[in-house]
């Protein structure tokens, strides 16, 4: 569903034609003010004539009339939409709210419903204009001004339309995230250009200091990383679908709004823009609040991809074994020599001599230790890096498969082992419980024998 609401405003050159504008839209539906109060004529024109006065600005803000019909919007509906957005219309032209002044009048057409309003201030020194000799800057400031009331009054009018297309907008764009993690994050990603660019960027990224979000990253590096997501959502023809969808429900937002076809094509050039590079001709306010969590997507596959940095391989179990028994050797070698430059007094009781636990006695354990111990493998063993499966073999995704399926299959066995070692175990402490019990019956039996032979 597409709704439709215009705003045209502009300003009044002197205080004369602002006078013959509220006798004229007065002839059409009585004048109210800025707290939805009737207002005569006459003290309006006076009121608009104060020499202490600002600039006064006029608008006309425009609405289909089945939108109306459908919503309830009359002309009390009006007075109180006004008496509720006057703060945030102060507001938007740099105005106390004590100062201002408004000055309305609804006009039902039946082909054509829209609303007159004008605003000043009743101190010359605000609603100000920045350069006022310049005509451009008037013009830039009053459609900043003019954004604001048409956002302000559009979403309050059309809340609940404006709510459902904000929900699939947001569901669109979770959608979407959610299947580029997934995309991203496969360990069977085949596309090399994807791949190759993943790799760069996690290079540059390992190499760059400070905090890796987007927001923080330097500007060549946020380009690279809007690259990389572009490319990447523009060849993957899922997520290229989903980037559609999204950029339909956004589209629909902006209708809401904005008929004219100029800015229509301008507005959804900045949405295709601000998808990829949501920091590029934007202020600083509005950068705050750019969504990239899809950018940190791409930051942390990146960083995944290209792995951690080269680290030693550790010592086997022998050759730990080999070096503590060379060390060994030579502690016996150099203890005579040490002992004939430092003698010691003989001990008057005999020397105690450790026991030193073998390690085999270290590694033997119970069968309920083992099942108390039993985790799964460690982070480091279930890692497997496919570099060198794409490097050396294009079939890298199968033989990977299969080392994985065969460490499961031998993990598996071990747990197999390590139960029934469990079961034995506790099944022959059944066993001796009963025969226990059977010797301790058969001891009863023979006292009671006893007794009854007396």
């Amino acid at each position: 569903m597409k709704v439709k609401a215009i705003l045209n405003s502009g300003y009044f050159a002197n205080a004369r034609h602002a006078t013959n504008y509220i006798a004229y839209i007065d002839r059409q539906s009585p004048i109210f003010d800025q707290n939805g109060t009737e207002k005569r004529v006459l003290s309006a024109q006076a009121d608009v004539e104060a020499p202490s006065n600002s600039t006064v600005w006029y608008h006309v803000y425009s609405l289909n009339a089945s939108d109306c019909e459908r919503l309830g919007v009359d002309r009390n509906y009006m007075k109180n939409l006004i008496a509720l957005k006057a703060d945030e219309l102060a507001k938007a032209y740099n105005i106390s709210p004590n100062n201002l002044r408004m000055v309305c009048s609804w006009h039902n057409k039946d082909f054509h419903p829209h609303l007159h309003f004008l605003v000043w201030s009743t101190d010359s020194r605000e609603a100000f204009i920045p350069h006022r000799e310049k005509e451009t800057d008037k013009n830039a400031a009053l459609n900043a001004a003019t954004r604001t009331v048409k956002s302000s009054f559009t979403n309050e009018i059309f809340r609940g339309d404006l709510a459902y297309l904000k929900e699939v907008k947001s569901a669109q764009r979770d959608k979407l995230n959610e299947q580029l993690r997934r995309l991203v994050s496969s360990e069977y990603l085949v596309d090399r250009e994807i791949t190759d660019a993943l790799k760069d960027l996690g290079k540059t990224l390992r190499s760059t200091k400070g905090k890796h979000t987007y927001k923080f990253l330097p500007p060549p590096l946020k380009a690279q990383v809007d690259n990389v997501l572009e490319r990447v959502t523009q060849r993957d023809p899922v997520l290229r679908s989903m980037y559609e969808e999204y950029l339909d429900s956004q589209k629909e937002l902006v209708l809401t709004y904005a008929s004219n076809d100029e800015t229509l094509d301008k507005k959804f050039a900045e949405i295709e823009n601000s998808f990829f590079h949501p920091y590029c001709d934007f202020d600083d306010r509005r950068a705050g609040r750019a969504e990239v969590t899809r950018h940190n997507i791409i930051i942390q596959a990146a960083e995944r991809y290209a792995g951690p940095g080269v680290r030693k391989k550790p010592a086997s179990h022998s050759a730990r074994q080999k070096s503590t028994s060379a060390l060994a050797a030579d502690r016996n070698d150099t203890a005579p020599a040490h002992a004939a430059a430092n003698p010691s007094p003989p001990h008057s009781g005999p020397a105690v001599q450790e026991k030193t636990a073998s390690h085999d006695a270290q590694e033997k354990s119970t069968p309920e230790q083992d099942l108390a111990m039993n985790t799964q493998p460690a982070a480091s063993d279930e890692k497997v890096d496919g570099a060198d499966y794409r490097e050396k073999s294009p079939s890298y995704a199968a033989q990977n498969m299969l080392y994985r399926l065969a460490k499961t299959l031998s993990f598996d066995q071990r747990q197999a082992q390590i139960r029934n070692r469990a079961h034995r175990a506790a099944n022959g402490l059944t066993g001796e419980k009963q025969n226990v019990r059977r010797l301790k019956t058969g001891l009863a039996d023979e006292q009671n024998l006893s007794v009854m032979e007396r």
